[in-house]
């Protein structure tokens, strides 16, 4: 018997806005507004967008470069401070 090659070994270059914004805990929607404003790159192919898996990668550093922002002290909001 012969071997059959695969290459499920080898990561994806591309995946689809559903896989990239459940990498990205997003929306596919979200993605796909991120697509057409030109936020992030994509092929479309067909009647599919692919994305590079490398523009994970960037959005993430991006998302993680942004000041967070601090949550509102209860007490501010109660009067009680």
């Amino acid at each position: 018997m012969g071997h059959k090659e695969t290459l499920t070994d080898e990561p994806p270059i591309a995946v689809t806005p559903m896989e990239f914004g459940r990498r990205l805990n997003i929306s596919k929607d979200q993605v796909y507004q991120w697509w057409k404003k030109g936020y992030i790159k994509g092929l479309k192919v067909g009647r599919r967008i692919l994305i590079p898996t490398s523009e994970i990668d960037r959005i993430r550093g991006e998302l993680e470069a942004l000041p967070v922002k601090s949550a509102p002290d209860i007490r501010d909001m109660t009067g009680d401070g």
